[in-house]
């Protein structure tokens, strides 16, 4: 993971790689040395956008099958993508409730909410649309209420359909620790 922000905004921003002002377009767009980067934007109505940028550690050696995995996602059509990125949460940090809301078991995002996918300059767009399911957001609301006392972690993975894909390998994680996820006027 290379960066994690939050943006308040009561409606999210869409294609947020190609938003005028932000991290792709000031940072990353045009620039010669620079990694891929795979970016997920979830957007939730009324809060605004998390947005999580991963990009390859520099140290790793290639591996052969993920890189196809990688290549198949990206220049794939919506249909095998909707099938193949798997999130896993967790909250190693919380209260019971929270834990038990959000849970540990693995979830393919595209058949569990809308997602939109977005080629860009030298990088990739997941964008999320967490307001498409009202159980996703009522987990939201659990989890913004405990928010100031937990940790949150979200590993993120191309799910493995054939025993050549095998073992899944880590595409990125998080951990946010006591995060800020709601704006000011959640409670309004």
């Amino acid at each position: 993971m290379v960066g994690f922000h939050f943006t308040f905004n009561r409606d999210p921003i869409k294609n947020i790689t190609a938003h005028p002002g932000g991290v792709i377009q000031e940072q990353h767009a045009g620039r010669t040395d620079r990694p891929f980067l795979f970016v997920t934007n979830f957007m939730i109505p009324n809060v605004g956008n998390w947005v999580v940028y991963f990009a390859r550690r520099r140290t790793e050696a290639e591996d052969p099958v993920f890189e196809k995995m990688l290549r198949e996602f990206v220049d794939g059509d919506d249909e095998y993508r909707n099938q193949r990125l798997k999130i896993i949460p967790g909250i190693p940090d919380g209260g019971f409730v929270v834990r038990a809301a959000v849970g540990n078991k693995p979830a393919i995002l595209g058949t569990k909410l809308n997602t939109r996918y977005l080629k860009g300059d030298n990088c990739f767009e997941v964008e999320v649309d967490v307001g498409s399911s009202t159980v996703a957001m009522g987990i939201l609301n659990v989890v913004a209420g405990y928010a100031a006392s937990l940790d949150l972690e979200l590993a993120f993975l191309l799910e493995s359909k054939t025993p050549e894909e095998l073992p899944e390998r880590v595409l990125g994680g998080i951990r946010a620790s006591r995060p800020l996820l709601t704006p000011p006027w959640w409670n309004e």
